[in-house]
């Protein structure tokens, strides 16, 4: 699934997802620096914009809040049969998505992130846990795969399962970041940041 940081305009106010057609240029594989607002239409920057936060209850801290820059998702990928397609979220596709702050992760391990260099910036966004680095939707599956993990405890096996898995959970971080060149033009689509990503997989995984 692609999510896409939804905007405000500066000069109206009204939210602007990211990726739309006036805001991509498929040709050269990029997002653009600057484009209409969906509203007004006044040409706009991205650096000019406000962030639009969004206020949830923290579903794996009852009675906690969690403070989140508004994604929306644009695009999902689904396999049949072996062929992977790609469709625009519709009506469901969107209930379902918001449907996972309402569920529980009792195998999410809580654990706060430690200040220094390398998360000041994850803190400062409020990020104050390992979990916030995840959304929801992605939670319910570490939460499930988690699940499973423990019952192998005590296998001779479980360290090497562990290390295959621990770059697997780094890439599903909300730090991940779209390729928009190899999305359009072939190549590995997705990175993030490694020593963020590295935390985040070791605070679940030991």
């Amino acid at each position: 699934m692609v999510l896409s940081e939804e905007v405000s305009c500066p000069n109206c106010g009204e939210p602007n997802l990211i990726w739309r057609k006036e805001c991509v240029d498929s040709q050269k594989g990029k997002i653009l620096d600057e484009f209409p607002c969906g509203k007004c239409r006044k040409v706009i920057s991205k650096t000019e914009c406000l962030k639009i936060w969004e206020t949830r209850p923290d579903p794996c801290l009852p009675g906690s809040i969690w403070r989140i820059f508004r994604q929306r998702p644009v695009l999902i990928y689904y396999d049949v049969k072996g062929r992977t397609y790609c469709k625009i979220p519709d009506k469901i596709d969107i209930e379902l998505f918001e449907s996972f702050w309402n569920f529980k992760y009792p195998h999410i391990p809580i654990s706060a992130i430690p200040k220094g260099d390398k998360t000041k910036e994850l803190i400062n966004g409020n990020t104050k846990y390992f979990h916030q680095c995840y959304h929801p939707y992605t939670l319910y599956g570490l939460n499930e795969l988690l699940g499973i993990l423990r019952k192998y405890e005590d296998t001779p096996e479980i360290r090497e399962v562990r290390f295959t898995v621990s770059p697997i959970i780094s890439s599903l971080t909300r730090m991940a970041v779209l390729h928009v060149s190899n999305f359009f033009n072939g190549g590995e689509v997705t990175s993030y940041l490694t020593s963020q990503g590295f935390c985040t997989s070791q605070a679940f995984l030991s």
